[in-house]
């Protein structure tokens, strides 16, 4: 990081990405609900730049040496919980969108099956020929 900051500077900031990032994920969740999947890979692209903030600053409390006292392990209990509910709401919005994927996946294939019903039923895949024209033998 550019300006030197200290132990719980860097765990503040820290603190505030980690509740931006379980904001995202409850408004994933929001978006997959709505079947808005635009908003989904925006919030996903913010989601990755929130992580990629995050891992610097990991990269950069690991220059330190473990601190320990109350406010310290307040701000760290903070950031264990909000990731942890982001983790269980990222978790849900899977599933939901697993049974999305299968659901479509389901459509998709009775499509196909539909497809070729009115394939055969009309006659497409039938040569013309076999049908209108008798053929000299």
């Amino acid at each position: 990081m550019k300006n030197k900051l200290n132990y719980q500077q860097c765990l503040t900031k820290k603190k505030e990405l980690c509740k931006i990032f379980l904001s995202l994920s409850q408004k994933e969740q929001q978006a997959i609900a709505a079947r808005d999947y635009d908003l989904l890979l925006q919030l996903l692209t913010e989601k990755d730049m929130v992580i990629a903030k995050v891992n610097q600053i990991d990269v950069y409390l690991g220059t330190f040496t473990e601190h320990d006292n109350h406010d310290i392990n307040n701000f760290k209990a903070d950031i264990i919980n909000y990731l942890n509910t982001a983790k269980e709401i990222d978790e849900q919005n899977q599933n939901v969108l697993k049974k999305e994927l299968a659901a479509m996946a389901q459509l998709l294939k009775q499509t196909h099956h539909l497809k070729q019903t009115h394939s055969l039923y009309k006659g497409d895949d039938i040569p013309i020929e076999g049908i209108l024209i008798d053929k000299k033998k």
